[in-house]
């Protein structure tokens, strides 16, 4: 029994080393574990969002937006006066249209178009050439 006694101690004894093994160290692992995958969803949701740096805004970012905005504004009177300079040509063109600061309508300026081909048509009629026709929404001259 002696040589029992001693088994049993040493099993009993490796036994409730488990026991406190699994208690102790076993069910803290597991909190460590479960706090690693809770920390690993955090960290990917925190790379999600740091690697689309387009679309966070930045006090940099602002500043060039606003300095690019005041560049354009002042761009602006430039190309205003480029296409008045362009338009001169279709002043030319169409004198009855009365252009002022504000460009014409597509139903001012339609019919003035309209008369203006038909005169045209009919210019090229009377001078006999051929190929010319009313209907047509291009004007094709042929001789």
């Amino acid at each position: 029994m002696k040589k029992n006694l001693v088994l049993m101690i040493m099993s009993g004894s490796i036994i409730i080393a488990l026991v406190v093994f699994y208690l102790l160290v076993f069910s803290y692992y597991q909190a460590i574990s479960e706090n690693r995958a809770r920390l690993k969803n955090y960290q990917d949701e925190l790379n999600k969002i740091t690697s689309k740096k387009e679309d966070v805004v930045s006090d940099k970012w602002i500043k060039q937006y606003e300095e690019r905005h005041k560049e354009l504004n002042k761009e602006i009177p430039d190309c205003k006066n480029y296409y008045i300079e362009i338009d001169k040509a279709l002043e030319r063109w169409f004198p009855r249209l009365n252009i002022t600061t504000v460009a014409p309508s597509r139903e001012d300026f339609k019919p003035i178009y309209q008369s203006e081909k038909n005169n045209l048509i009919k210019q090229l009629k009377d001078k006999k050439i051929y190929g010319v026709s009313e209907g047509e929404s291009e004007i094709s001259v042929t001789k």
